[in-house]
């Protein structure tokens, strides 16, 4: 924990700080909610220091310089307009090309014809929603909310399962798997492969089935799985 928080700071990243934030409160809103996990006052203080935590490295002077570099990176119109009219254009470009999308391995050319003027060229939609339904068109849009809802549905199921192992591992993997999601608004998470790695690790993680054969180390009979 303590490497991961140092790598957030030192990699001075703004969506991974948002990343990291929403993660963490996922997994703590799950397990003050459960009803197999007792130390919730724990978990409520743990959060509180991290809060307190936050607000110090938020104050430090390097800190503060890049947040204020959301009017600055990405172009002259600053990070955020950059993106902004970086999203306007692939808007355009899903709508020419709606069903079909532009194909893999197109983006970067394909969008110099709807590349906002005077910015740097840009490779990535910075949003890898977006830039899956310009690839690959809208049909895109239901295949990815029934990836998600049909993730999400076996992770609560197994969030009610009696072996600590499987919650645990679980609510792990989830907590990864929505810090990325929350980051890939705002970034191309997904575009780098790495992140893809990892993420697709966790979502196997998550959607394994819980193996018969180790019911019993698992604590749970094997005719309730």
């Amino acid at each position: 924990t303590a490497l991961m928080a140092l790598v957030l700071v030192l990699a001075l990243s703004r969506g991974g700080w948002a990343a990291a934030f929403f993660g963490l409160t996922f997994m703590a809103t799950v397990l003050i909610t459960s009803p197999h996990f007792s130390r919730k006052k724990l978990v409520l203080s743990l959060f509180g220091v991290g809060l307190v935590l936050i607000l110090l490295v938020l104050s430090s002077t390097p800190v503060v310089e890049r947040m204020l570099t959301l009017e600055q990176p990405l172009g002259p119109r600053g990070a955020t307009a950059g993106r902004v009219a970086v999203w306007s254009g692939v808007l355009r470009m899903i709508q020419d090309y709606p069903l079909t999308g532009i194909g893999p391995g197109n983006f970067a050319n394909v969008f110099e014809q709807y590349h906002p003027p005077a910015d740097n060229r840009q490779i990535f939609a910075h949003n890898d929603y977006l830039q899956s339904v310009a690839v690959a068109g809208v049909l895109t849009i239901p295949i990815m909310a029934w990836m998600a809802v049909a993730t999400y549905r076996r992770v609560f199921k197994k969030f009610k399962n009696d072996s600590r192992l499987v919650r645990g591992t679980t609510l792990g993997a989830l907590s990864g798997i929505t810090a990325i999601l929350v980051h890939s608004m705002f970034d191309f998470n997904l575009r780098i492969p790495a992140n893809a790695l990892l993420f697709t690790v966790l979502v196997a993680l998550v959607v394994s089935p819980v193996p018969l054969g180790n019911s019993k180390k698992l604590g749970r009979p094997s005719s309730n799985i």
